[in-house]
């Protein structure tokens, strides 16, 4: 994946495609576009307690509406990963998240130096985490 077209692309939609979840009241815990080890394509990582409350198949069918109710050109559904919020490659996403060692302006970049990072227990060459995403709070005028 080349990190330019990340960078410009990629991790800007998939910042406005998560805000639309977390309007819809979808629990996003961490989320992250990763490239495992040897894999040329990158995934948009989505961690939530959803998962572990509905199951997969339910969480992929909100998933696809929400893509579908907007244009998001670059989003491939077949693209994005979900994540029970207590897997380990989650957690260990959370803890770099929330690492002062790796932060970025905007983001966060973990190389393929050294054969890139290990996140619970999955070697990745490329990981970028997003920020916290939280719902926007709604103030009384």
């Amino acid at each position: 994946m080349d990190r330019e077209y990340l960078k410009d692309r990629l991790w800007d939609e998939g910042k406005l495609f998560l805000q639309r979840l977390v309007e819809r009241h979808f629990p996003v815990a961490v989320a992250f576009w990763g490239r495992k080890y040897g894999i040329d394509s990158c995934h948009l990582y989505i961690a939530s307690s959803r998962v572990d409350q509905y199951g997969l198949r339910q969480v992929y069918g909100e998933i696809n509406d929400c893509l579908s109710s907007e244009a998001f050109p670059s989003l491939d559904p077949l693209s994005i990963t979900l994540l029970k919020s207590e897997d380990p490659v989650a957690r260990s996403a959370v803890e770099l998240r929330n690492s002062d060692t790796q932060r970025m302006p905007g983001y966060y970049l973990l190389g393929a130096h050294h054969g890139g990072p290990l996140m619970g227990g999955t070697l990745f060459e490329d990981v970028w985490i997003y920020p916290e995403v939280s719902e926007p709070s709604t103030t009384a005028p």
